[in-house]
């Protein structure tokens, strides 16, 4: 989560693209969502799919 935080902090108004695989992808769920490394294997993350989140202030939200 430091390194996304990072690249959030160092490019406020652009858009980010990052690309990763199920394990990394739902790691970054859970740091993004808050929540714990223990609900690891109960959120969801299709392959192929796409999150999209807003940051802002510090604070992240998911839009879709």
């Amino acid at each position: 989560m430091a390194a996304v935080n990072e690249l959030v902090n160092r490019h406020p108004d652009d858009t980010l693209v990052l690309v990763g695989h199920l394990v990394l992808n739902r790691v970054i769920l859970l740091g993004i969502t808050g929540l714990g490394l223990d609900r690891f294997w109960r959120i969801g993350q299709d392959t192929c799919a796409i999150n999209v989140f807003d940051a802002e202030d510090g604070d992240s939200r998911c839009k879709s």
